[in-house]
């Protein structure tokens, strides 16, 4: 049982450890943080701070209990009880969050993590939860004694060490507590939405607690009267709205980024089927401003490339870390098919560009490859023109397109060798790639074989290949395939003429 706990504790470790990871790279540059913290000689001020905001004669009675105790220790600490009626008397809280509180998308416990942080920094003191039993007649040493302090869990194998908040005692104005209500405000202050891009009609945007619109994004045709007020209104030059868009995401300034496949380029139909209609697809950056409800156009790409970079359907955009923009303009197939990475702030230089042939590309999306999988090593090379000569390797392509690969039984399970097995393979030659998604065979002693695909010289061109074999397996029962092993094999492929 204290083994399963300990597990169970890791992984929530974990969890934490990678949810803090992932705020730290959107929110890190809303705080500062000293490189080293000052010297605070000052000791916890001797006020207690106890909240319940239905005010003590509206709680229940374990909380009534618990004050009652906390007034009878501690004699040199004065006591105060926060209510709904009088935070202001010792505090400001942000607008924002004050607002949203007030409106019932920041519930009272998020709200009371803020208060107790802008407590004790402006005023300083002991915060104590108003379930907390208090037994000590004395304020324990080390807590009054001492500048910041919280309890923490040391038997946990992180970098990072939760804290609790449930008591918490600082000096006044300490940059730690600083930082997090910060970091706490920002959070709150643009943390509270979902994007939804209906792509034959609108993006919007919908308040995650009270499930109401923020705002919409759409031209202002047809849409009932009660939606007017969320539509938003375009300012600035050179706007245009996008239709039948995909991939609607936020940047990393909360700008509105997305692919504007630009299908009909109007809902008035007249517009829309007008014979003499441009069609253009681009990628667009949009500058929302919530409170005037208002929308300015602050870059596209794309439309200068009018009908050849033009998708009726899917594509993607991505905003990468050095703020480069990647695109895949996804419904071509043919020379003109690509994936682009553009420099927005240096006029749209085109920082690499991929040509997909004889492919459409549903979306693209920059990630970084593993060690493990660069540094693969390569298997015997194989060869393949008028005649085939094969190398000794456990991996074979024979004169017929077939691959087989011996002793598959040593790289899966016994209950596996009983599903269809088969192989999802990458042929990559320079900025060639082709891919061939899943291909299965039948498996015959301890050997999968006659997993087949016929190359075609009209679809693939000739050249020198490196291969990137996984092995898949798929349930019959369930019809799911699943990647069995990573990098089953890595080998080397002349195609064509020698």
């Amino acid at each position: 049982m204290r083994l399963a706990q300990c597990v169970l504790e890791e992984i929530g470790c974990k969890i934490r450890l990678q949810a803090y990871s992932e705020l730290e790279k959107e929110f890190a540059k809303y705080i500062s943080i000293p490189d080293m913290m000052p010297t605070y000689t000052e000791k916890t001020s001797k006020i207690i701070w106890v909240c319940w905001f239905q005010e003590m004669d509206n709680a229940p009675s374990i909380v009534k209990a618990c004050n009652n105790q906390l007034n009878k220790v501690f004699p040199d600490y004065k006591k105060i009880l926060i209510t709904e009626q009088n935070f202001t008397q010792y505090v400001d809280i942000d607008s924002i969050v004050l607002e949203k509180w007030k409106k019932g998308i920041i519930s009272n416990t998020i709200f009371s993590n803020i208060l107790r942080l802008e407590l004790l920094i402006k005023q300083g003191g002991v915060w104590i939860d108003s379930t907390i039993l208090c037994t000590a007649k004395e304020m324990p040493k080390y807590i009054a004694d001492s500048s910041l302090f919280m309890y923490r869990r040391n038997n946990v194998n992180m970098e990072i060490k939760p804290s609790g908040n449930w008591l918490m005692s600082s000096c006044k104005n300490h940059n730690l507590l600083i930082a997090t209500r910060d970091l706490l405000v920002k959070y709150w202050s643009i943390k509270d939405a979902i994007i939804i891009s209906g792509r034959n009609q609108a993006v919007i945007s919908i308040n995650k607690t009270t499930k109401q619109l923020n705002w919409i994004l759409s031209e202002p045709i047809n849409w009932l009267p009660k939606f007017h007020k969320y539509l938003l209104k375009p300012t600035g030059n050179d706007f245009e709205y996008p239709y039948a868009q995909h991939n609607a995401i936020l940047t990393k300034d909360r700008t509105l980024l997305l692919f504007d496949n630009g299908i009909y380029r109007s809902l008035n139909k007249e517009i829309a089927f007008a014979k003499d209609r441009v069609e253009y697809s681009r990628g667009v950056e949009y500058k929302i401003d919530i409170e005037n409800m208002t929308v300015e156009q602050v870059w596209q790409f794309g439309k200068e490339r009018e009908q050849d970079w033009y998708s009726k359907f899917i594509s993607s955009i991505q905003q990468l870390d050095n703020n480069n923009i990647l695109m895949c303009s996804g419904g071509i197939k043919g020379p003109k098919a690509s994936v682009v990475e553009v420099n927005p702030i240096n006029n749209n230089e085109i920082v690499r560009e991929f040509k997909i042939n004889n492919s459409y590309c549903y979306r693209a999306k920059r990630i970084d490859i593993p060690s493990e999988v660069e540094n693969t090593p390569l298997a015997t090379e194989i060869l393949y023109d008028d005649y085939f000569e094969e190398h000794p390797t456990n991996i074979h392509i024979n004169k017929n397109h077939y691959l087989h690969i011996e002793n598959v039984n040593e790289l899966v399970s016994d209950e596996q060798l009983q599903t269809e097995l088969g192989i999802r393979a990458t042929f990559v030659e320079g900025n060639r790639i082709r891919r061939i998604q899943e291909v299965f065979g039948e498996v015959k002693g301890n050997d999968l074989i006659n997993v087949y695909y016929f190359i075609s010289d009209t679809e693939m061109k000739q050249g020198n290949y490196k291969i990137y074999c996984d092995l898949i397996q798929r349930d019959n029962k369930e019809s799911i395939v699943n990647t069995v092993v990573e990098g089953v094999g890595v080998f080397d492929f002349i195609f064509g003429d020698k």
